[in-house]
C-alpha cells in the first residue's frame, strides 16, 4: 500500500483530472486532488486494520476490533471536526486517515501484548523498508511528471494525460522492483510467483 500511496500522491491531480474533468473547474479539481492526497495517507493504516482485525477474529475475539473501530471513528470525527473549518473536505479526509492509523496502531499493540510470540516486532522493519521504497518510487514517478509536463503542455488531452500516468507508474514500478531486488526483499517475488 505504500507503493500505491506514493504513486497516488504524485499522480493525484492527473487522476482526478482524468476521472472528473467533465464539469469541474480547476479549483474544484485542485480541492478534490488535495482531498485524495489526505485519503491516500491513510491507505496503509486501513490495510493493516484488515490484517490485525482478522488475527483477533481467528482467536474468537470480535469485541476488540469493534472497540478499536469505535475509537477509530472517534478519532476520525474529532480530527475531522477540528480541521474541516480550515481545510474543508480535506480536513475530513485527514480525520479518516488519522483514525485508520490510530486503529491499526491500537490493534497492533494489543495483538503484540496478547501474543508476545507473534513476532509483531518483525512488522516494523519491513514497514520501514517499504516506506523507503515508496519514497524512491514517488521520486521516480515525480521525475517522469516533471520531465513530461513541459512536453504535454498546460491542458493536455485525456489520452496524453493517461500516457503520462502510465509512464510515471511504470517508471515508479521499475524503481520499486530494483529497490526490492537490491535489498533482497522477498515480497515482490512472492507476489509475482
Amino acid at each position: 500500500m505504500f507503493f500505491v500511496t506514493a504513486i497516488g500522491l504524485v499522480l493525484r491531480r492527473q487522476a482526478v483530472t482524468l476521472l472528473f474533468d467533465y464539469g469541474l473547474d480547476d479549483q474544484a479539481i485542485s480541492l478534490t486532488a488535495d482531498t485524495l492526497s489526505f485519503l491516500l495517507l491513510g491507505l496503509a493504516g486501513h490495510s493493516m486494520v484488515f490484517i490485525f482485525a482478522r488475527a483477533f477474529y481467528s482467536g474468537h475475539d470480535t469485541r476488540t476490533p469493534v472497540l478499536t473501530a469505535l475509537l477509530d471513528m472517534t478519532v476520525a470525527i474529532s480530527v475531522g471536526l477540528a480541521t474541516v473549518g480550515g481545510m474543508g473536505l480535506s480536513g475530513i479526509a485527514l480525520g479518516l486517515s488519522a483514525g485508520g492509523w490510530f486503529e491499526a496502531t491500537a490493534l497492533g499493540l494489543l495483538l503484540w501484548r496478547r501474543t508476545p510470540g507473534a513476532g509483531l516486532e518483525s512488522v516494523i522493519r519491513p514497514m520501514l523498508l517499504f516506506a523507503v521504497g515508496a519514497v524512491l518510487t514517488a521520486l521516480a514517478a515525480l521525475a517522469v511528471v516533471r520531465l513530461t509536463d513541459p512536453l504535454i503542455g498546460p491542458e493536455p488531452g485525456k489520452l496524453v494525460l493517461l500516457g503520462q500516468v502510465v509512464a510515471a507508474t511504470a517508471v515508479g514500478a521499475v524503481a520499486y522492483a530494483i529497490y526490492t531486488r537490491l535489498l533482497r526483499i522477498p515480497e515482490l517475488e512472492q507476489t509475482i510467483a
